[in-house]
């Protein structure tokens, strides 16, 4: 603790809080008093032989608390907060020592996946999985550099190609959905956050010729959190992708013509409920974590919709496209999923983008 801010003070006090055992012998030249922290608006000389009153140690102390830049900086109480909205360095300028302390809270969001694209009527995309949400504690023992990335939301999802069915194109993602499709990670001191995954899609179109149902569809991806699946109009359900354990959940499994909701750091992404009325809610979102700003981020996009409205994106994230229409983008930095797109007779919809991620870190950098 701090010495005295008034009143008698002897070379002994001093002594002790440099971390000496009172009644030994010690002397205003030696290191560890000069090295003291000053207080009270007073300057101690560090230099040895140098002058010094033994009224400069008023409210002197040993502790050292931790200085870092890097970021948006901002203050609560004796805590300093460090928000990384786009990749940067966090350096640390000085360790915290004698009894302060030495860790750093840490919340860490990925970048949200799309939604689903589609094609034609009686489809609707899967909401896209919301980026991986840690936080934590990690302890800081070094000065110098560390790198922060922010991972980057998926981009929007278009059926940009064509294939040939019974002599017909239609466009379609010919390189469909490979493992790993997914929003970009985010990292900092060490630990890692992954992105989410993109929600399923496809097409939907049944020739009137030769009355067969030419489908063609892509799955959900998994992630951080995972996409939901794609729903079209053959009674088929396209189940959602999964999660990771302690980063998300599990994408929301497709129904007939609507999509299924991303999953979420609170929920699983929802299923279109009976009757198919409205694509599957997002999974939901959180502001937890000692180094939260009280902005709730990390949820699951909507899944999308034929003649109905588009599933719900909570949290920044984007909503299914409702009556036909393209998936909504999620919001920067909230890490949540796109909203999958709905469908209309031969006319491709959109799925909308995935929300980047963020890094926020917390230390202690004065006492009480």
């Amino acid at each position: 603790m701090a010495l005295q801010s008034s009143g008698a003070i002897s070379l002994d006090d001093i002594h002790v809080e440099a971390g000496g055992s009172t009644g030994t012998t010690c002397s205003l030249n030696d290191t560890d008093i000069r090295g003291l922290t000053a207080g009270g608006g007073n300057t101690i000389n560090s230099t040895s032989d140098s002058e010094i009153d033994i009224g400069d140690f008023y409210e002197a102390t040993s502790i050292v608390y931790m200085d870092a830049s890097g970021g948006t900086i901002s203050t609560s109480g004796n805590y300093r907060f460090h928000k990384f909205t786009s990749s940067g360095t966090f350096t640390v300028n000085t360790v915290a020592s004698g009894g302060a302390s030495t860790t750093v809270d840490y919340l860490i969001v990925a970048g949200g996946g799309a939604g689903g694209c589609t094609y034609g009527n009686g489809a609707g995309g899967g909401g896209g999985g919301a980026g991986g949400y840690r936080t934590g504690t990690v302890t800081v023992s070094s000065t110098g550099g560390n790198s922060i990335t922010v991972g980057a939301g998926y981009p929007t999802l278009v059926n940009n190609s064509n294939i040939s069915m019974y002599g017909q194109n239609y466009p379609v993602r010919l390189n469909m959905a490979t493992s790993g499709e997914r929003g970009g990670n985010s990292s900092a001191l060490g630990v890692t956050s992954t992105g989410g995954g993109i929600g399923g899609g496809g097409r939907y179109k049944s020739d009137s010729t030769t009355n067969n149902f030419n489908n063609v569809h892509y799955l959900a991806q998994s992630g951080g959190s995972g996409g939901g699946g794609f729903g079209i109009n053959t009674s088929s359900y396209w189940g959602g992708a999964s999660g990771i354990s302690g980063q998300g959940n599990s994408g929301g499994t497709g129904k007939n013509d609507t999509g299924a909701g991303g999953g979420g750091i609170g929920s699983a992404g929802g299923s279109p409920p009976t009757g198919d009325t409205v694509g599957g809610n997002g999974g939901t979102g959180s502001s937890s974590g000692n180094a939260s700003d009280g902005t709730s981020r990390g949820a699951g996009g909507g899944g999308g919709a034929r003649n109905y409205n588009g599933g719900t994106g909570y949290s920044g994230a984007g909503s299914g496209g409702s009556n036909g229409n393209n998936g909504n983008a999620a919001s920067a930095n909230r890490g949540g999923g796109g909203g999958g797109g709905g469908s209309i007779p031969n006319v491709a919809r959109t799925g909308g983008a995935g929300g980047s991620g963020i890094v926020i870190l917390r230390y202690q950098y004065q006492g009480s």
